[in-house]
Formats: structure tokens, sequence, C-alpha cells
């Protein structure tokens, strides 16, 4: 049997939302994978993707300014532990031995120290997330 490559769709859903194009495959280590999501206010181009495929930068522009790149770094296991936003912000994800979030780590910039946003996750049977507690405002979430 054939296999159908999408490179690129373009969707209107109705007259009131502006049009939103996706495009694939266009990048090295990007094969089958969403490299660019454009509407009409804002672009966002995932620029470099790593041997396994995964997104490791991406940029936005939206109404004409371009911000600074996020950044996606990866465990050797394969978890992604860290996302760095335009603003400085860095959200970092702790896992345990077994491999699951344990706490989810914020600080505002590189002035600053990690303050811990959610911890004492607590997984079903199955792997999923059955409850967490929030370190701000203090109360526990389901």
């Amino acid at each position: 049997m054939g296999m159908t490559t999408c490179t690129d769709n373009t969707e209107t859903p109705d007259a009131n939302t502006p049009e939103v194009t996706y495009n694939y495959d266009n990048m090295t280590n990007a094969k089958g994978k969403l490299t660019k999501v454009t509407n009409g206010f804002s672009t966002t181009d995932y620029t470099t993707f790593d041997v396994l495929g995964r997104v490791t930068q991406s940029q936005q522009t939206t109404d004409g300014v371009t911000y600074d790149p996020m950044t996606y770094p990866y465990n050797l296991s394969g978890a992604m532990v860290e996302q760095k936003y335009p603003s400085g912000r860095v959200v970092r994800n702790v896992l345990d031995n077994d491999g699951d979030l344990l706490i989810v780590q914020s600080k505002k910039n590189t002035n600053s120290g990690f303050w811990n946003y959610a911890d004492n996750f607590a997984y079903t049977a199955a792997g999923a997330v059955k409850s967490m507690q929030q370190s701000y405002p203090f109360k526990w979430s389901a």
C-alpha cells in the first residue's frame, strides 16, 4: 500500500475565523512533523528538530513582532525537561527515577531562582495524573 504524506493543509472553519495554515515536512529531522502554523495575526515556526524528530526550538511572530526563540531540551530518556520562553521564564520538569513527573518548577528570568509550581503528583494504575498539589495558591487539584 502506498503512503500519503501531508505537506500543507489550510483550514477555514467559518467566515468569522481567520484562515489557519499548517505546514509539514520541510526541515531536517522533521519528516511527518508540524513545522509552521500561520493565521492572520501570528506565525509559529518550529525551527529546529533533533535526530529523533522532537522539536527543540520554535519562534513566534505576532503582529509583525518576532520574539526570541523558545527552547525545549530533553533528557536521555526522551522526556522534555525544560521550556524556555521568550520572556526569559523557564519551566522545568523534575522527574523521579521511574520517569514520572515529580515537580514542576519555574523561574521568571536568569537572575531569579526556581520555585515549585506543582508537586506531590499521584498517579492512577494506568499512569495518568490523578492529583497534584499546586504551590500557589496552595490548594489541591484533581
